[in-house]
Formats: structure tokens, C-alpha cells, sequence
């Protein structure tokens, strides 16, 4: 069997570009082709062939991630309004002040239109949009009160949302999660 035909039989031989994928190169006929074949031959163990000096292929070491991101970390996981909907975490005052000035514009026009000058279809459709804009609200509310150290339900109180604006969060991790300035 020529060198051509074994390396053609090796599991190393690519076929889509007729090149070894030890060394790159395509088997040449004069017996030079493969360094493993020259010294002691390698496994040929494609459908048909034989298998001449064979030697244990060691597998290429697999590339390590040089710094794996923690997922509490991970860029993706940070930034604000990630996760409007949800109560689990903890959020920065400036997020939550942002949360509460769109509420506050959302309101606006509602305060400022008579009731006599309110058509039914405008308040049938801002009062159907009020259910999201609460819950993203409370739950912004909560986010805020879990950076504080506290229940979600602490936002209730009366006034409790000037504090939440202008108290600062507990630095490191809480119960509730990691320091969202970290």
C-alpha cells in the first residue's frame, strides 16, 4: 500500500481538503508525506483499511477560558431595565427614581383632562394600560426596598418612596442578591 493510500485511510486525513490534519499536508507518493507515518506509522482505522504500527493518538489539549465570567457578573445579567417585571433583586436608586418619573408622566395626562373632556375609549385604553405600568412599578418598588435590606412590602408605607430615592443601598451582598453598583 502506497503512502497516498494510507493517509487517505488515516482518521487524520481530511477529505474535503485532501490534507492531513496533523501536519497540513497533502501525502506525497516518495514515503516523506506524514512525520507520525515515517517514524512509526498512526492508526488507520477508516472502513477498509489496515492498521501499520499503530501508536496512541493523544488528544489535543482543549482550550481553557482564560477569566470565566461569574454569572452574577456576567455584562449581559447588569444594566438597567433589564428585568422590569420581575421582583427578585435589587436595583440603584438612580434606576428606580427613573422607574417612578415615567410613572409620574404616565399620570400627567390623566390629571390634567377634565372629566368632561375624557372620551370612554381613552380611559377604557389608559386604564387597561395601568396594570403593567403598576406592576412594573411595584416591581421596581421591591427591587429598591430588597437593595435597602428590606421586604418588598416596606414600599407600602406612606412616604416610603421619598426614602427609597435618597437612602443609599447596603453595600456588598444581601439576602437579596449581589450590589447592583458592583
Amino acid at each position: 500500500m502506497a503512502v497516498k493510500d494510507q493517509c487517505e485511510a488515516c482518521v487524520s486525513f481530511n477529505a474535503g481538503s485532501g490534507c492531513c490534519s496533523i501536519n497540513g499536508q497533502r501525502p506525497i507518493i516518495n514515503g516523506s508525506s506524514c512525520e507520525n507515518y515515517r517514524k512509526k506509522g498512526i492508526n488507520l482505522t477508516k472502513a477498509g483499511s489496515i492498521n501499520i504500527a499503530p501508536s496512541p493518538i493523544t488528544p489535543s489539549p482543549q482550550p481553557q477560558p482564560t477569566n470565566p465570567i461569574p454569572p452574577s457578573s456576567n455584562p449581559q445579567s447588569k444594566g438597567m431595565f433589564r428585568h422590569i417585571f420581575s421582583f427578585d433583586g435589587r436595583i440603584r436608586r438612580l434606576e428606580y427614581g427613573l422607574t417612578y418619573l415615567a410613572y409620574y408622566f404616565y399620570c400627567l395626562p390623566m390629571k390634567l383632562i377634565s372629566e368632561n373632556d375624557l372620551s370612554a375609549g381613552f380611559a377604557s385604553l389608559w386604564l387597561l394600560l395601568c396594570i403593567p405600568v403598576l406592576w412594573i412599578v411595584l416591581a421596581q418598588g421591591a427591587k429598591r426596598c430588597h437593595d435597602m435590606g428590606h421586604s418588598g412590602w416596606w414600599q407600602l408605607i406612606p412616604f416610603y418612596v421619598l426614602w427609597m430615592i435618597f437612602k443609599e443601598g447596603e453595600s456588598g451582598t444581601n439576602q437579596y442578591g449581589d450590589n447592583p453598583k458592583d
